[in-house]
């Protein structure tokens, strides 16, 4: 699996783009918008199957409309117990913290050890309570995605 990291939002949130050797690929929190991820996309001929986010906060979700926009078919993935942050500006802190107020819905929620296959690449969802309620990590390939569930020098 290749792994591209990309810096996004004003706060400057990890954001990832990930695909193996078919091709398919993810990305996971969307913070921002990035043309360099898009360009590296287009470039790469990657097929960007999923938008997957760690949790709700505005943070790791206000790019999804952009980067939605540059790949319509791409469904976007959350756990379960985000849907209420997902949808309410106010709780996920959005206009606060991107300058957007943002509201969407996953198209497809997750629990606690669901996977799901990317190309050749299995995804488990490990629910991680504590930043958030729906919290979680994607494990894939030996590497995990965390979100805000680790921090480092940092908040």
């Amino acid at each position: 699996m290749q792994i591209y990291k990309f810096i996004t939002c004003p706060i400057q949130v990890n954001t990832y783009l990930a695909f193996d050797e078919t091709k398919k690929g993810f990305i996971v929190d969307p913070g921002g918008y990035s043309l360099q991820l898009t360009e590296t996309v287009r470039k790469g001929g990657i097929d960007v199957e999923y938008i997957i986010l760690t949790h709700g906060h505005g943070d790791h979700i206000s790019g999804v409309e952009d980067f939605l926009r540059d790949f319509p078919k791409a469904k976007v993935v959350a756990y379960v117990q985000e849907r209420e942050m997902l949808k309410d500006p106010h709780l996920n802190e959005s206009l606060g913290i991107c300058g957007k107020a943002v509201s969407l819905e996953a198209d497809q929620y997750v629990n606690d050890r669901d996977t799901l296959k990317i190309g050749n690449t299995e995804l488990t969802f490990v629910h991680t309570p504590g930043h958030t309620k729906g919290g979680m990590c994607i494990m894939a390939d030996g590497c995990v995605f965390s979100g805000d569930t680790l921090f480092r020098a940092s908040i």
